[in-house]
């Protein structure tokens, strides 16, 4: 069995997952060690410093006496015996007075100078000493029940003494840190290799052996347990396989049913390249254009400009038109056939692109339209022809109209001379017999009326009844009213 290679080690998911992860795991283990160490250093001077008490207050009683007594035979070797403890770099004593009466090992002067006092009591200044820290407390002497004071005693320990206790520590931390971090890291990393490298590896093998010819083979099984993401890119991995399994099947069902297409379409169909050569065509553009077959077409046909474009131009012109809105639809021009016969045809094509987005070739469709040009022809001729008699009827129909527009004047001349005649058919015309005495009047059917009456009905003319002065006379002449009326001249 062929062993899965595996990714190197420097290059695995894992290593770099590691380096991530130990990168803030070792951030945080140096904060942590240097936690550690800074809170061992203070815990250890707070040591120191209580060993310098604990010192301070076992001596004291003896310094305490011996400076009561002034007994320097005591009080020297009590001094010098507290300088020798591990912990004291220096002791200084000062009498109740303040004044410095003695000193050893590392102390500061009053002038706040560090000195070295060696055994001859001489002083040599230390140059760039730093970290010392004290304890000073009174020497008390109890006498009678009184305490008096007889002077003051000052401890000195450094930070280079707390370094030296603590230093092997420090190095055991690191050192203890620097071995769990090793061996975490070599253990995740031997674990993560096993669990994720391997796995990972062996589906990346898969997925490079994956072929389309051979995919039911394809499946895996990378041996893990559980819903972890291993588990999840496993089902991902053979549910890709069995769609692809499943689209293979497809694509060759629809590639089966688009070649029925393209084989049996009415219409011609064709994939060109863009410098004018038949990639593919179809039988029926091989019979449109009066090849016996497509291979016949493919090959006869070397340069589709000059060959087929009865107007070569109208090659270049669609060409632009693809490149500038990549589908042209219904672009109609004249090709020859074989024979050398032109037919007129309607394209339909677009564009298809390469990765690098330029155009690869094109694709379309192209119909003969030689017989609708040709009735669209005879329409044409009819429609002018159309367009002559109705241009000779509206000449016609215009000259009627205007005949009918003169017959409409002269009909409303008569109507207003009929209107005219009218207004004088009331008129009285020719002998009409009236009575001689009461001058009553016979009418046609030979009854009589009187005068008004007649002339109302037999006119447009009307009354209104007054009297002459004659008949005035004659009915009123006798009448003083009337005779009075005439006299002022109203009547």
């Amino acid at each position: 069995m062929t062993q899965t290679p595996i990714v190197h080690i420097k290059d695995s998911i894992a290593t770099k997952l590691l380096i991530m992860v130990f990168s803030v795991y070792f951030i945080l283990t140096i904060i942590v060690t240097f936690t550690h160490m800074y809170a061992e250093f203070f815990n250890t001077k707070d040591q120191v410093y209580n060993e310098m008490k604990v010192v301070g207050h076992t001596f004291a009683p003896g310094l305490s006496k011996a400076l009561w007594d002034v007994n320097l035979a005591q009080l020297q070797p009590t001094f010098l015996g507290m300088a020798k403890f591990p912990s004291i770099e220096g002791v200084k004593l000062e009498n109740e007075l303040g004044k410095e009466i003695g000193a050893s090992g590392i102390v500061i002067t009053s002038n706040g100078d560090v000195v070295k006092v060696n055994s001859e009591g001489k002083k040599i200044q230390v140059e760039g000493y730093s970290g010392l820290f004290h304890f000073s407390f009174p020497i008390i002497h109890k006498r009678r029940g009184t305490e008096i004071k007889v002077g003051k005693i000052t401890i000195y320990s450094s930070n280079n003494v707390v370094f030296d206790k603590v230093k092997l520590g420090f190095v055991f931390i690191v050192i203890n840190s620097i071995i769990k971090t090793l061996a975490l890291w070599m253990l995740v990393l031997f674990i993560s290799r096993r669990i994720l490298s391997r796995p990972l590896a062996e589906l990346a093998a898969a997925t490079k052996k994956l072929d389309l010819d051979n995919l039911e083979d394809a499946k895996i099984d990378i041996k893990t347990s559980g819903k972890n993401e291993l588990k999840i890119l496993e089902k991902a991995f053979n549910f890709m396989v069995v769609k692809l399994l499943k689209g293979k099947n497809d694509l060759a069902e629809s590639e089966k049913k688009y070649r029925g297409i393209f084989e049996n379409a009415l219409e011609g169909i064709f994939q060109i390249t863009m410098e004018g050569r038949f990639i593919d065509a179809n039988p029926a553009l091989a019979g449109i254009l009066g090849y016996k077959s497509p291979n016949e077409l493919i090959k006869s046909i070397t340069n589709i400009e000059r060959q087929l474009y009865v107007d070569p131009r109208q090659r270049s012109q669609l060409i632009y038109s693809v490149q500038e809105q990549t589908r042209v639809e219904n672009y109609e021009c004249q090709l020859y056939r074989k024979n050398r016969s032109v037919i007129w045809v309607s394209i339909q094509t677009r564009s298809i692109l390469e990765e690098n987005g330029e155009i690869g070739h094109l694709e379309g469709i192209l119909e003969d339209i030689t017989e609708r040009k040709r009735v669209e022809e005879e329409l044409k001729e009819y429609r002018n022809h159309l367009e002559d008699l109705v241009k000779e009827r509206t000449s016609e129909l215009e000259k009627e109209i205007t005949e009918r527009k003169q017959v409409e004047i002269e009909r409303v001349k008569l109507i207003g001379e009929l209107q005219e005649a009218l207004e004088q058919v009331k008129q009285l015309k020719g002998l009409i017999p009236i009575c001689a005495n009461c001058k009553k009047i016979r009418d046609d059917k030979g009854y009589w009326n009187h005068l008004e009456s007649y002339i109302e009905k037999h006119s447009d003319a009307q009354f209104s009844h007054s009297i002459c002065q004659e008949c005035a006379d004659e009915l009123y002449g006798d009448e003083e009213w009337y005779k009075k009326r005439k006299k002022d001249g109203k009547i």
